[in-house]
């Protein structure tokens, strides 16, 4: 652990961070499901009804790993993509008694976002959580 809990308020605002984002970016709860009746797929938007529904999604979507991986070992191992975009905050080993430090992981299916949004996304994540 960090001197004066600094690992936990670094998780703490990435969580927090995470749980702002749904409301300026609504697509990170809306999966992409077959219409039967018109045949083509549409996205699905629900806004949480209340904090317990925010809660579950957070759950849901918000994962830290903290077994020593690096983010690109963990991403190398194909963390499934589910119905709604996830955000895994994957602390690799600290090496440097020093300093803390974080890989981020997003995973979409690209029917939810692309490559371009996903820049946008993780621009936003960030100044959310520097914030």
């Amino acid at each position: 652990m960090a001197i004066g809990g600094l690992d936990e308020k670094i998780d703490d605002s990435f969580r927090r961070a995470w749980k702002e984002m749904l409301f300026d970016h609504p697509t990170l709860a809306a999966p992409v499901v077959y219409d039967t009746e018109t045949k083509k797929c549409k996205k699905v938007y629900q806004s949480p009804a209340t904090e317990l529904d925010l809660d579950n999604w957070l759950r849901d979507t918000f994962t830290i790993i903290d077994d020593g991986q690096t983010g690109e070992e963990f991403a190398n191992t194909d963390p499934p993509v589910g119905p709604l975009a996830k955000l895994y905050i994957v602390k690799p080993a600290q090496n440097n008694p020093d300093g803390l430090s974080r890989d981020i992981v997003f995973r979409s299916s690209h029917d939810m976002i692309d490559g371009l949004g996903s820049f946008y996304l993780l621009n936003n994540f960030l100044l959310y959580a520097s914030g």
